[in-house]
């Protein structure tokens, strides 16, 4: 009647109550007319009053028991909360936790939506508090006529600012080595320059709106050099090589799959990046739903592309949560190829930017991890052994021996032996 798009009404109850309040809570997509909401005093001839959700600033998935996304738009395995099997937590049989375990840190003396969970997202120091008011929302709404290099130029103006959000607790701090980006809308004319970053980026050439185009910023102090690579026919790709101190050079990719491009032969471009360099990790917008990286379906090129990564045995790494958040729907498009990757490395989707993609992370370091001894390890005191040998083995026993029969009979006391048993020092550590 009204003219809003709603997703859902529910109308809350009270915790100890468990009464019904007069509160509810509207669920509806964030457009410019949708925001019109906050000015509606008067429905049904009652007075109401509108505001903006203020919540916990953490989403817990109700499924799954991850964070950053809802039960809603989740495809994950659903796991209890209570006794951490393959089953919501609401059709559990357990009524009451005797012991608290938590399923995400898997550690005894709390649950999964305790706040105090070392894996609990906690908002960073400083930053500043989100709140779902009018101007909020309305920064926070895409707009379909403002280019990326509109939104990352340098201006005076605080609106071009309004497509950055603040980092939250999933984020680090410390600002990225290597950035890949997917679909920039660039030309040949426009100029990106960020202080500290070389850029480096194949623009796609198109006579009418700008669109699709790869990206890499990488730092300047980072020992690097721009690689090209042969035509690609399906792709589109930037990639460049970075070459870390004692170690073989690694060639980074910044890779888009655009959808209408050919679901089947698109690997044969996938196989020219990696004839560049072996030793590589192509990173970026595949557009390949399949259940192996957490996907709803497996569409034709997911299949094509699971099945090339088997043949050539890489390495398919995806986070654990979606990266893409559609109307309803939700699909983790962009992940990471590696090949000879033996780096320690961990992966995850960021909630951040007003993007229908999320930011995603990918950490690594060029230090393998050193190996650490272990103090409660069983160790053998070769002294003792070699004085357990000398006092119970005598040679001339054997020299004597002519027929197999006795010299296996002569074997087998000898491995029968309990003195013949190498000692074994016991080490341990007390916790007090």
């Amino acid at each position: 009647m009204l003219g809003y798009t709603i997703d859902k009404v529910t109308q809350l109850t009270g915790r100890i109550t468990k009464q019904k309040l007069p509160v509810f809570l509207v669920t509806l997509p964030r457009n410019i007319f949708n925001s019109k909401i906050f000015d509606l005093n008067r429905l049904c001839y009652l007075v109401v009053n509108v505001e903006g959700y203020e919540g916990k600033g953490v989403t817990q998935c109700y499924s799954c028991n991850k964070f950053n996304h809802t039960s809603d738009l989740c495809h994950l395995k659903p796991r209890c909360l209570k006794c951490g099997l393959s089953h919501q937590t609401k059709d559990c049989e357990i009524n009451k936790v005797e012991q608290m375990y938590c399923i995400n840190c898997e550690t005894v003396g709390h649950m999964a939506n305790y706040a105090k969970c070392p894996l609990y997202p906690k908002p960073k120091k400083g930053a500043p508090t989100k709140n779902n008011n009018y101007t909020s929302v309305i920064n926070s709404i895409v707009r379909p006529n403002l280019t990326y290099a509109n939104a990352t130029k340098t201006t005076t103006n605080s609106n071009r600012n309004q497509q950055m959000a603040t980092r939250n607790s999933g984020s680090s701090s410390v600002p990225p080595q290597v950035q890949t980006n997917q679909e920039t809308h660039l030309r040949p004319s426009h100029n990106i320059n960020i202080n500290n970053y070389k850029c480096y980026r194949n623009d796609r050439q198109t006579a009418g709106r700008p669109s699709g185009g790869t990206l890499i910023l990488i730092k300047k102090s980072l020992p690097h050099y721009n690689t090209p690579i042969p035509q690609l026919f399906h792709v589109e790709a930037t990639t460049v090589t970075i070459n870390p101190p004692n170690l073989d050079p690694l060639s980074i990719t910044s890779i888009y799959v655009p959808p209408p491009s050919d679901k089947l032969l698109f690997t044969l471009d996938l196989e020219t990046i990696m004839q560049v360099n072996s030793h590589c990790v192509i990173f970026g917008d595949f557009n390949a739903t399949h259940n192996y990286w957490n996907c709803s379906r497996n569409s034709t090129r997911g299949t094509q592309l699971k099945d090339f990564c088997d043949q050539v045995n890489l390495e398919i790494i995806y986070p654990d949560s979606p990266t893409r958040y559609g109307y309803n729907t939700s699909n983790t498009l962009d992940i990471a190829l590696v090949n000879d990757f033996n780096f320690p490395y961990n992966i995850s989707s960021l909630a951040e930017l007003s993007s229908d993609h999320n930011p995603v992370l990918l950490n690594f370091n060029f230090s393998l991890p050193i190996h650490q001894e272990n103090p409660r390890a069983i160790t053998t005191c070769w002294r003792l052994f070699r004085k357990c040998l000398n006092n119970n083995i005598i040679i001339g026993n054997y020299a004597s021996i002519k027929k197999t029969l006795r010299a296996r009979r002569k074997n087998c006391y000898f491995h029968r032996s309990r003195l013949l048993r190498p000692p074994r020092i016991f080490s341990t550590n007390h916790r007090h």
